[in-house]
């Protein structure tokens, strides 16, 4: 799902901010660290800071 909300044109140019959110130990970071390393070649100069 966060693949196909931010793997489209992005008309106009404006930024899309993602949130996460849950109970603790519902796999929020592996979901957040899974999608950075298969959207990584589409950010090359990106930063995961958490």
């Amino acid at each position: 799902m966060l693949a196909k909300m931010v793997g489209g044109k992005n008309p106009g140019g404006a930024t899309i901010i993602v949130v996460v959110s849950g109970m603790p130990g519902i796999g929020k970071a592996s979901l957040a660290l899974s999608f950075s390393y298969q959207a990584a070649d589409r950010f090359p100069d990106g930063l995961l800071q958490g």
